[in-house]
Parts: structure tokens; C-alpha cells; sequence
């Protein structure tokens, strides 16, 4: 019994060694194979990538809009005192643009007129001729709408077709007579204007804008006539 005990005991530790002498030599041979090599990538520095910018073609601008981006775009000591002058001169004729735009949605008629009259003055000032005759047409187009607002105008004429009754329909005409008339001066200051707007056109083209003015100009003569008749 002793014997086999022993027997044993040599076994196990035969074993151990063998094992431990298969694990070293496998180590060896893997450390011997040749290892892959690793490139390390330099960093680089990120440089931001702007957005494309919009070619002049594809931006929907104003004539007085592009005028004012490329004058902007020169470096401040190339620009000359005429150029700067003419930059303010845009950006005034076009804040009083839009202001009168404002304006008008407000009703308020007065101030609308002002302030195209200040667009159509800077509009002169930059020899812009045809911007200066839109909102000389402007300044007319808004006196009619303030007359027609205050007189009711439409309101009027269509009592007048609707009174049949002579005696009541001629006393109705020498009110809204009456009426117009004292409203009359809303329509002077704007023919002042529209013809003015007419001058400046005849050194243009521009049908829709001649018809316009004349189109004007016809109500208010319409109007001087209907009340002195």
C-alpha cells in the first residue's frame, strides 16, 4: 500500500513538470513570431470648412440692395467719401422704404407719405431715376387710398346710383360735393407728386409703371371735375 502511494506521488509530479516545460516552450515560439507592425497616425490640425456662399445669380436682391453689398464689400480704405456718402444714402432710402411699408399697414397714411418722400428724395440723389418715379407714384396712389378712406368714398357713389328719388339724390350729390371738396387739398399735394413721378419717367421705359401714374393722375382729375360740375 505504502509502494502504490509513492507510485502515485511520482506520477503527479512527472505530470507537473512535463506540463509546466509544454506551457514555456509555447510562450517561446509565440514571442518569436514576428509581431504586426502598428503605424501610428500623426494628428493633423482640423481647419474649420466654411459654408459655400451664394453666387450673385442665385440671390433674390434688390437693384438698391446689391448696389449697397458690393460697396460694403470694398475694404474701408478703398472706399472714398462719394461711396461711403452713397451707402448711407441706400440704407436711408430703404429703411424709409420699409418704414412706409409699416406705415401703411397701420393706416397711417400721413406717415406712409412722408416717408416714401424721403425714399424717393434719396432715390434722386442716387441718380436712380426709376426708384425716385415708384415712390413719387406711391406718394399718390396712398393719398387717393387716405382720400377714398375719408370721404367713403365708394360708399357714396354707390348711394348715388341707388337714390333714385330726384329731390333726395341731388341733395346727396351736393354733400358728397361738398364732402370731396374738403378733402380736396389730400389730392392736390399728390398730383404735385405724380406728375413729378411722370417727369422722371419719360427717360424711362417702363410701361406698367407710365400706366400707373396716368391711372392716378386720371382720378384726380376725375374728382376736380365731378365736384365743380
Amino acid at each position: 500500500m505504502k509502494k502504490l502511494s509513492i507510485l502515485i506521488l511520482c506520477l503527479i509530479t512527472t505530470f507537473y513538470f512535463c506540463g509546466k516545460n509544454k506551457e514555456e516552450q509555447s510562450v517561446k515560439e509565440i514571442n518569436l513570431k514576428p509581431q504586426p507592425k502598428v503605424e501610428v497616425i500623426p494628428q493633423t490640425k482640423v481647419e474649420p470648412v466654411s459654408e459655400p456662399t451664394k453666387t450673385e445669380e442665385t440671390k433674390q436682391v434688390d437693384p438698391e440692395k446689391k448696389q449697397v453689398e458690393k460697396i460694403i464689400e470694398k475694404t474701408t480704405d478703398n472706399i472714398s467719401e462719394k461711396e461711403i456718402t452713397s451707402a448711407q444714402l441706400w440704407q436711408k432710402y430703404r429703411e424709409s422704404r420699409e418704414a412706409s411699408k409699416e406705415a401703411l399697414n397701420n393706416s397711417q397714411f400721413q406717415q406712409a407719405i412722408d416717408r416714401l418722400k424721403v425714399a424717393a428724395i434719396n432715390a434722386e440723389k442716387l441718380d436712380r431715376g426709376d426708384l425716385a418715379a415708384w415712390q413719387y407714384n406711391n406718394i399718390g396712389y396712398y393719398s387717393i387710398l387716405e382720400f377714398k378712406g375719408i370721404t367713403n368714398y365708394d360708399y357714396r357713389l354707390h348711394q348715388l346710383r341707388a337714390i333714385t328719388e330726384k329731390e333726395a339724390n341731388k341733395q346727396y350729390l351736393a354733400d358728397t360735393k361738398k364732402v370731396f371738396n374738403d378733402n380736396i387739398k389730400i389730392l392736390r399735394d399728390a398730383k404735385i407728386h405724380l406728375e413729378r413721378a411722370l417727369e422722371i419717367d419719360a427717360s424711362y421705359t417702363e410701361k406698367n409703371r407710365t400706366e400707373k401714374i396716368k391711372s392716378n393722375l386720371q382720378f384726380i382729375n376725375w374728382i376736380e371735375n365731378f365736384i365743380k360740375n
